[in-house]
């Protein structure tokens, strides 16, 4: 029923007008809304994990003022993870109308390297089966 509510409202496809030339060429800018589905259901999935169980490295990069998430549900489901290493970053140099997309050529180019830099970092203090990563380069 609720499938079919949202079709009736909301009709078959979601489309956008791309913020640019980039998002217009790699993104998918129209689908039908039944792929909306398949992210409801993974979000649903994502909710009822239980994350005490989840014990490996957790890099976690949010925007403060992010429009499509709940910034208080990600900082709540973060404290919940039991990994020995995570780390969280409020990142908010981004200038993507959603506060939501933090690095990338197509919404946020100014970002990208500090991005990069702070996945760098974490990746190399992190160690993953008793290994060390190798040395970049």
């Amino acid at each position: 029923l609720g499938r079919r509510l949202i079709e009736i409202f909301m009709g078959n496809w979601r489309q956008f007008t791309p913020a640019g030339p980039a998002q217009e060429r790699f993104w998918t800018v129209r689908y039908p809304m039944k792929a909306l589905y398949t992210m409801l259901e993974l979000v649903r999935i994502a909710n009822a994990t239980d994350l005490r169980r989840l014990v490996l490295p957790v890099l976690m990069l949010y925007n403060e003022k992010d429009r499509v998430i709940s910034v208080a549900k990600l900082k709540k489901k973060f404290g919940a993870m039991a990994s020995a290493r995570k780390r969280l970053v409020a990142f908010n140099g981004n200038r993507d109308p959603g506060r939501h997309v933090l690095a990338g050529d197509a919404l946020s180019p100014e970002t990208t390297s500090q991005v990069i830099a702070i996945i760098e970092a974490f990746l190399a203090k992190t160690t993953v089966a008793g290994r060390k990563p190798p040395p970049a380069g």
